[in-house]
């Protein structure tokens, strides 16, 4: 994951060169797009016509300019190599890369060397949709260094390390980055006899800015979920995630990074189960990162939380340091299989929290909450019902029945409230997921 590949060093132009660029710019903008074809049996030699359609999308991206589109065609790519986009586009004219309409291209890397991603991204200004990305001995999907990505409705399956992975050598270097409309399932490999000491994200962020991870599907992968590692202002909105490794949503490090009306449960799916247990919904924490910034200034909102092993859990493991303004509101969490609804270790660095508006419904006799202190977390204005409500509980909150739907199913219209329930005079409970406002 931590890749070292530097990016090119800046060429300092003269005035004139300077010049001569920007005629082209103008002379490109003006002129029509340009279409490309890539297709299964094509030749890199071929001129790249339908008729004639290049082989690889490395060879069809090296002619393109700002504003060309790159069809792939209908079929199973059998590549032995990364397919590399390395064409640029530009705000006005972004660089497109996508299926043949009516058609579905499989990109399979399964005779790629080892630890080589598949599919990479290094221009800036590019949107790659409706592909499917399998098998790569890296991670399949690689937007590294990169700006102002787009992936979109692709599927990405059967990776060794990450299904899609955004990031740089740098904290910041790939920013302005897309992901939505996707779905991620059986990535991670490297972990797939549950004993890896190492093992990433289905879908990393790692030292990226302003990225949009929305209304994707990610499933059954042998690591985390959603994973944002030392990221800033980025946004995990309207995605279902489910009966993934040890953690389905995984803040590490991270400034400014809202998770907003995801749909997040486990199934009781043990083929994915951490130490004999089930996946944490949303966790914080601070692991052993190179560049700490902590765990400041974000939102946990919004979101419904079913059968996970904890709901929503800040652990102090690695090197701490706390939640500094953090707001957890607006959540329903419905039962846990070990730990607790709202699971916060003590921390002397907490400042400035907000736990408010949740549903907290607990099964049985468990645990509603598991805090040593409610130092710095600013808790109030919460449900908790059907269980042991431990620190969580003050005297603004409801401890009633809040009245779901349907609780215990795997369907996010069943965790609304029922028209009756006393928690909606008091503006506490979860929303349905909204569609994605990105911070692009």
């Amino acid at each position: 994951m931590k890749q070292t590949t530097p990016a090119p060093k800046n060429q300092s132009k003269s005035p004139r060169s300077i010049a001569a660029l920007a005629m082209i710019g103008i002379l490109t903008a003006s002129s029509p797009a340009a279409t490309y074809f890539v297709a299964p049996k094509g030749s890199d030699s071929n001129p790249g016509t339908m008729a004639k359609p290049f082989a690889s999308l490395y060879r069809a991206t090296s002619k393109t300019v700002p504003g060309d589109v790159v069809y792939l065609r209908g079929g199973t790519y059998k590549y032995s190599a990364s397919q590399t986009v390395q064409g640029t586009g530009s705000a006005a004219a972004r660089l497109n890369v996508l299926s043949y309409p009516g058609e579905r291209a499989i990109l399979d890397f399964s005779a790629a060397p080892a630890g080589k991603n598949g599919l990479q991204v290094a221009g800036k200004y590019v949107n790659v949709s409706n592909v499917t990305v399998q098998n790569a001995p890296g991670s399949n999907i690689s937007v590294w260094g990169s700006t102002y990505v787009s992936v979109k409705n692709v599927k990405s399956t059967g990776s060794y390390a990450a299904g899609i992975l955004v990031g740089g050598t740098t904290v910041g270097a790939s920013h302005h980055v897309e992901i939505s409309g996707s779905e991620v399932t059986g990535c991670v490999k490297v972990n797939a006899k549950l004993n890896a000491k190492n093992w990433q994200p289905a879908i990393q962020i790692y030292q990226g800015g302003n990225v949009t991870v929305s209304n994707n599907s990610v499933h059954e992968n042998y690591g985390e979920g959603i994973g944002f590692c030392t990221a800033t202002d980025s946004l995990i909105q309207g995605n279902t995630v489910w009966d993934n490794f040890s953690v389905n949503v995984y803040l590490d490090n991270v400034d400014n990074v809202d998770v907003t009306s995801n749909f997040v449960y486990n199934t009781g799916n043990s083929k994915f189960y951490r130490g004999g247990r089930g996946a944490s919904g949303v966790s914080m924490c601070v692991e052993g990162v190179s560049n700490p910034i902590g765990l400041r200034n974000s939102e946990v909102s919004k979101n419904t939380i079913v059968n996970c092993f904890a709901g929503i859990w800040y652990s102090s493991y690695g090197l701490g340091g706390g939640l500094k303004n953090f707001r957890i509101t607006n959540n329903t969490i419905y039962k846990t299989t070990g730990g607790a609804l709202l699971w916060i270790d003590s921390d002397k660095g907490h400042l400035g929290n907000i736990v408010s508006g949740n549903v907290f419904q607990q099964s049985g006799t468990a645990v509603l909450s598991n805090l040593a202190s409610t130092a710095g977390l600013g808790l109030g204005n919460n449900c908790w019902y059907g269980g042991k409500t431990g620190l969580g509980a003050q005297s603004s909150d409801l401890l009633k029945d809040p009245m779901l739907l349907r609780p215990g199913s795997y369907k996010l219209a069943d965790y609304t409230l029922n028209q009756l329930s006393p928690c909606l005079a008091k503006g506490i409970g979860a929303t349905a997921s909204a569609s994605a406002q990105t911070k692009i």
